[in-house]
């Protein structure tokens, strides 16, 4: 017999009747929440944003929402998460880019239903939980909306201004540089200047894998220079902005000298 409730002929599970069990198994919570940008769609993992990388928006939020279930779930010995599955059941009617391509709509809240397995006599149950979707900027984007930046990387070349030719292969870097991070927003201006190009980025590591990239494909010098701007007001540190010079070499493959 059931030792919680003194049913008998039924199918038991350490003791307890199998309605008895599952009413003792709990650490699944019954609201989630994930935060995307609303701008660039990355998804805020712990304290950093991951980006989306070109799949359908509701896919995205609806995988955010089951890890965010999977990772605040709790459960005790011997009981398995066997599967999620995960639906959209509102939209922001405010917000455009509808998942589903109808325009509808960012995803706003999410049915989430996990289905849960004891190992040893396979018995499985679902659990029902919510996961709601805050849109807020991303730090990045943020930078670009403010017009604020952390590094800026001037591009010259040596004895020489720019030309179509080094225009070119500044924008293949680009290209490539916007697909090694998944197309986040991490330009926040470039424009032309002194016979070259400036461009400004919101963040010091994406200034530094644009530095690198460059470096790479052209052989440039590159030097930087560290400059206090002001403090910050959380923690009473100092803000740096770094600015990287890259020199294009005056001679490229192909020159003819004397």
């Amino acid at each position: 017999f059931c030792v919680q409730c003194g049913a008998e002929d039924r199918r038991f599970i350490h003791g307890l009747c199998e309605g008895c069990y599952w009413k003792s198994v709990e650490g699944t919570p019954r609201e989630v929440g994930v935060v995307f940008c609303r701008a660039c769609f990355s998804h805020l993992r712990g304290k950093r944003w991951v980006a989306r990388r070109g799949r359908d928006l509701d896919e995205v939020v609806i995988d955010a929402a089951r890890e965010e279930l999977l990772r605040q779930t709790e459960l005790p010995e011997g009981v398995e998460v066997a599967g999620i599955r995960g639906e959209v059941l509102e939209r922001n009617p405010n917000r455009g880019e509808g998942g589903d391509g109808s325009g509808g709509g960012l995803p706003a809240r999410i049915a989430l239903t996990i289905t849960l397995r004891e190992r040893e006599s396979g018995t499985i149950r679902e659990e029902r939980s919510e996961a709601y979707v805050d849109y807020r900027l991303c730090q990045p984007c943020g930078c670009v909306v403010r017009g604020r930046y952390d590094a800026m990387v001037q591009i010259r070349a040596e004895g020489r201004i720019l030309d179509a030719k080094d225009n070119g292969l500044v924008g293949k870097v680009f290209d490539d540089f916007y697909r090694e991070t998944s197309g986040r927003q991490e330009v926040v201006e470039v424009k032309e200047h002194e016979g070259g190009i400036d461009v400004k980025f919101a963040s010091l590591n994406a200034a530094r894998l644009f530095v690198k990239m460059l470096q790479e494909a052209t052989g440039a010098s590159v030097s930087d220079s560290p400059k206090i701007v002001g403090t910050d007001k959380r923690t009473g540190a100092r803000v740096y902005r770094t600015t990287y010079a890259v020199r294009f070499p005056r001679l490229r493959e192909g020159d003819i000298i004397e």
